[in-house]
């Protein structure tokens, strides 16, 4: 008897769905499913490898697994795709928590910074899948309009205009490495975005922003918020002490735990920024997979380490740990004189750096401050450990990282910037470190952060820049970066 397609493909989903009853009847009786959550009984390394969950899992014991309903459908041209079979969230394994001894509170759950997050239903220990897949399929239906209203100063316009080119030459350069294949291949990178909920506010509103744009270019995404919300990678981040500006060190340290405790040997680079950012992801995969950084981990010393003995030491190091992002030089009362990296457009940890930073760095300095600080902390942890914010200017001694376009359009970078230019030339480099006068110089063509706060034009929201940002630098888009509409 002939079957058609479409009869058939009726027959494998009913059979498909037969299954699934049997086996979600089998697994909600009292078993232990951590085996098979984390791929273990597959023989898979990674805990996301298996294609056995349909739906989103929510986890109430550790003895025990149930469905709950099922993320709204995809749009149709997804139907057939991955997006039904990716297992969203799986509960916390505790036998991946041996690098390091981690302290128990009374209810015999880990303590801060290792609390993890929280499920939807309030019980604590959720590891979600960081695909960004896991955000499309808990959106609505996408428009591929663009938002073409721009208004920019010719300055800002002229520098947008520069680093869109810079965005081109990267793709391509991504592009050559992913078809020559082999053992030549473009870094993972997982980016985290620290934020809260705000009720339909500034931060909710700039956390969609990075969602629709540039969060679903990274290899791995995730929002650390006081809610868990799928649909824009949020999660119930733990953290010691309240949700304030005034406390972001706690978080931030929640953060790093985070993706060591659940992702390490699953991403190569660990990027962290605000929700008030605009990351340029092709020119950050582009810069991370660059001559420049391949010589930093061969060893170079750059022209801020050459002075600091351990740096130099630690130089040696392999995998050697890496801080990427832009140097300042501030003063702490706990560190001294510290280097650290400027945390207004975030900045990024490798592998061998962020297994120092948790192993090392946590769990022996400023473990209980509360401070907002957390770019001066983290730099000067890692000062004592050996490592350095990096050299990140390109060949023309132009920044990867800064403030916004229009904030460097507006101004002359003074050797009295708050990025203390005139500080950072005297103790370092003299003459061999520059800082441009101009905006349209001072910012790099492959620019790899915008931190949009400072100069933010009169009506004009952090999402708003966000969306305005990515029609003109990735206008060439076939895809046009889809918006999502109501």
């Amino acid at each position: 008897m002939l079957v058609s397609p479409i009869s058939r493909s009726k027959m494998n989903t009913a059979l498909l769905v037969g299954v699934l009853l049997t086996l979600r009847n089998i697994f909600r009786t009292s078993m232990d499913v951590r085996m098979l959550l984390d791929g273990s009984s597959s023989g898979n390394s990674s805990p996301f490898s298996s294609d056995f969950f349909v739906g989103d899992w929510s986890i109430i014991s550790s003895k025990s697994v149930s469905f709950v309903d099922a993320p709204p459908p995809p749009p149709s041209s997804l139907q057939d795709s991955a997006l039904v079979t990716l297992p969203f969230a799986r509960p916390f394994p505790p036998q991946q928590m041996v690098a390091i001894d981690h302290d128990q509170n009374d209810n015999n759950t880990l303590s801060h910074p290792h609390a993890g997050a929280v499920f939807e239903n309030g019980t604590q220990g959720m590891v979600v899948n960081p695909s960004p897949l896991r955000m499309d399929s808990f959106r609505q239906q996408q428009s591929t309009n663009c938002l073409a209203t721009q208004t920019f100063d010719t300055g800002a316009l002229e520098i947008l205009e520069k680093v869109h080119k810079g965005v081109v030459a990267s793709q391509q350069a991504n592009q050559q490495v992913s078809q020559i294949g082999g053992e030549q291949v473009l870094p993972r990178i997982l980016c985290m975005v620290y934020t809260y909920d705000d009720h339909g506010g500034p931060h909710t509103q700039s956390l969609q922003a990075i969602v629709d744009t540039w969060g679903k270019r990274c290899d791995g995404f995730l929002a650390a918020s006081n809610v868990t919300d799928h649909s824009v990678g949020a999660i119930n981040l733990l953290h010691l002490g309240p949700e304030e500006y005034g406390n972001m060190w706690q978080k931030i340290r929640s953060m790093w735990a985070y993706a060591y405790d659940n992702y390490l040997e699953d991403f190569d680079y660990f990027h962290i920024c605000g929700d008030d950012v605009y990351l340029v992801v092709d020119n950050l995969r582009a810069y991370l997979n660059s001559p420049e950084v391949q010589k930093m981990k061969e060893g170079h010393v750059d022209i801020f380490a050459q002075k600091v003995k351990k740096a130099v030491e630690t130089a040696d190091i392999r995998p050697r740990p890496l801080l990427i992002g832009m140097p300042l030089h501030s003063h702490h009362t706990g560190f001294g004189t510290r280097r650290h990296p400027l945390g207004g457009p975030g900045y990024a940890l490798n592998k061998a750096s962020l297994k120092l930073l948790v192993e090392q760095g946590l769990p022996n300095d400023l473990v209980d401050n509360i401070d907002p600080r957390e770019d001066i902390f983290i730099g000067g942890i890692m000062e004592k450990l050996g490592i350095l914010t990096a050299d990140t200017r390109d060949e023309y001694g132009s920044w990867r990282y800064g403030e916004s376009a229009e904030f460097h359009a507006s101004i002359r970078n003074s050797l009295n910037g708050f990025w203390q230019p005139k500080k950072m030339m005297q103790k370092y480099a003299g003459k061999n470190l520059t800082y441009w006068d101009k905006g349209v110089d001072f910012l790099s063509a492959q620019t790899v952060s915008f931190h949009l706060k400072q100069k933010r034009p009169e009506g004009v929201t952090a999402a708003d820049q966000i969306y305005r940002y990515d029609d003109i630098l990735y206008r060439n888009d076939s895809l046009c970066d889809t918006k999502l509409t109501s």
